[in-house]
């Protein structure tokens, strides 16, 4: 495949300059008796956890969508492990099909994130990188005011002010901070239409937790069998939350007497909902 990748880019006109490289996988019917090496169980990204599957690595030109190089590799093997095993010859292929002084950059996304890879990159002096980084490790930076955001110059932007809606633009607010060992370009974006529909869904999962914690109090003011244990019960809460995806700080548990009798109470943690708002959409 490298010879007829070659013999392809050899009628393009121009050299890659920003390549993206992205892990998928593929599940099978593959028999557990059957041998194989590549087909595994592992996270499928399209839910199919309990069948076997074969991962797929695939380097792309950003802007003719013409490949450059892929690998097959064991589908219970995480993502991050592929880009380290593959990132020696990636750089091989990349400055190969670019043969120029010229510096290239790779765009992947968090799930290759890892100390070894950037460094990997950081000592090449032709490649740059693009990537993502979840907010969850930067809220303070995620969590910047609205205000410093400003709109990006993109068509999809440029399509909804002619239409009228200004208001559904995305966002973005560009920052320094050090990560990975060395002061970074950071770019937080903000999509409107991303945070309420988090924002919908976060409301509704609060709200079937306060129906689940309503029903919990009922029966332990009961006493009925099986809710008289706090930490049971506490337990069972943790249980709820983690159906629900979602954290266990959003309620607070309080347990006491009323009148003599047991008493649950609880109480939503405002804080901890404006906390996970403020990161909705970026």
């Amino acid at each position: 495949c490298r010879t007829f990748f070659a013999r392809v880019w050899e009628l393009q006109p121009l050299p890659p300059e920003c390549l993206l490289f992205d892990t998928t996988n593929y599940y099978t019917f593959m028999s557990s008796h059957t041998d194989s090496k590549l087909c595994e169980r592992g996270h499928n990204k399209a839910g199919r956890h309990h069948l076997r599957q074969i991962g797929l690595a695939l380097l792309a030109d950003r802007f003719t969508h013409l490949p450059l190089f892929y690998r097959v590799y064991e589908g219970n093997t995480h993502d991050s492990k592929v880009f380290r095993r593959v990132i020696d010859e990636l750089f091989g292929v990349m400055c190969g099909f670019n043969q120029t002084k010229q510096r290239l950059t790779v765009v992947f996304d968090k799930g290759m994130n890892s100390e070894e890879a950037i460094q990997s990159i950081d000592d090449n002096t032709r490649i740059h990188f693009i990537t993502t980084y979840s907010t969850y490790f930067v809220e303070e930076l995620a969590g910047a005011d609205l205000g410093k955001f400003a709109p990006l110059d993109i068509k999809k932007n440029r399509s909804l002010r002619a239409e009228g809606h200004e208001e559904e633009s995305m966002l973005a607010f560009r920052s320094r901070m050090e990560l990975w060992g060395r002061e970074r370009t950071i770019v937080v974006t903000f999509n409107p239409r991303t945070a309420r529909k988090h924002e919908y869904t976060l409301e509704g999962k609060l709200e079937s937790l306060r129906e689940t914690l309503l029903e919990f109090r009922r029966k332990y003011r009961e006493r009925q069998a099986h809710w008289r244990d706090q930490d049971a019960i506490r337990e069972r809460y943790l249980r709820a939350c983690e159906k629900l995806h979602i954290g266990s700080q959003y309620y607070n548990l309080k347990f006491g007497t009323r009148k003599k009798a047991p008493e649950l109470s609880f109480r939503k943690d405002n804080y901890q909902v404006g906390k996970a708002e403020t990161l909705f959409g970026k």
